[in-house]
């Protein structure tokens, strides 16, 4: 083993930069080095480096490296990427929550609730972000697709078997499913001919905290679904998925003949627009209590 020592400046952002309490530092290891021993180092030096272990990124010479990856070029050793602490503000992952369910009460009214856009391939979109595009409003679930004799499967879903929503082809027909707590509501909406489509579900809140839905075809209504309950609190337990249903499916018919169901056609886009919040949002109600505890912050 070699007794040669090799310096390497490190760099710190965000929160690493203030639990150390300096934005760059020395540190020595043995040669060949790799990022985990360099890092191994700052943790013994600087223990309030240790409690970043699950989440820091590292970089050499700016390039994103993983922590066994050996520092051939050790000049620069980016503990956290400032892109990083960005990108967790803005994907909320901070502030984090500690426990007392004030971040859950003090969430503006208003977070997350703005038209997403989401394509093939995007991975699933969890619970609270995807509650946030549907709860006690009403929203429109825009559909972008191509179909040809033959495509079929699930264009998009939202929830699992204790209540959510799916649209699909199958058969030819474009088809909307709405489980209503375990009650499964399917809905042919005709068949489809083949060309590119827009097709859009609508969803309308309205009175004693229930949705009536429609299923448009280039504009023109193809079924209706009217006065279901929505889907409140903690349900739907999942989030979305674009082109198929994995995990908890929707409509476990489908999915026994199915499986997941991946949509063997064109899909171009889901675009999720939510409208505006229900007159029965409670949350309206949390923006006194967030004044209230904001004053004692």
């Amino acid at each position: 083993m070699s007794d040669k020592k090799i310096k390497i400046n490190v760099l710190l952002f965000g929160a690493c930069r203030e639990a150390a309490g300096a934005e760059e530092l020395v540190c020595e290891v043995a040669a060949p080095a790799t990022v985990a021993q360099a890092w191994a180092e700052l943790k013994r030096d600087y223990p309030a480096l240790g409690g970043f272990a699950q989440s820091v990124l590292f970089a050499v010479n700016e390039e994103h490296v993983r922590p066994e990856q050996a520092a051939d070029h050790p000049e620069i050793v980016a503990a956290l990427a400032e892109s990083w602490e960005r990108a967790a503000w803005e994907n909320y992952v901070f502030p984090l929550d500690d426990g007392t369910g004030y971040m859950r009460d003090a969430r503006s009214p208003t977070d997350v609730a703005r038209p997403m856009v989401l394509l093939p391939g995007t991975p699933h979109i969890e619970r609270y972000v995807a509650s946030r595009l549907t709860s006690l409003r009403s929203f429109d679930v825009i559909i972008d697709v191509t179909f040809a004799a033959g495509n079929e499967g699930v264009l998009v879903a939202h929830g699992d078997q204790g209540g959510g929503y799916s649209v699909y082809i199958e058969d030819g027909h474009l088809r909307f499913a709405y489980n209503d707590y375990g009650t499964l509501h399917e809905i042919d909406a005709g068949a489809l001919n083949a060309g590119s489509h827009v097709v859009t579900l609508q969803a309308t809140a309205v009175d004693n905290f229930a949705w009536d839905f429609v299923v448009l075809v280039d504009g023109e209504p193809a079924a209706q679904l009217d006065r279901v309950n929505m889907l409140l609190w903690i349900a739907p337990l999942q989030g979305i998925d674009i082109g198929l249903d994995r995990r908890s499916p929707v409509s476990w018919p489908v999915y026994e003949r199915h499986g997941s169901f991946p949509y063997t056609g064109s899909l171009t886009s889901v675009t999720y627009v939510p409208g505006e919040p229900a007159a029965y949002d409670p949350q309206l109600v949390y923006r006194a209590a967030q004044r209230a505890m904001h004053a004692y912050d």
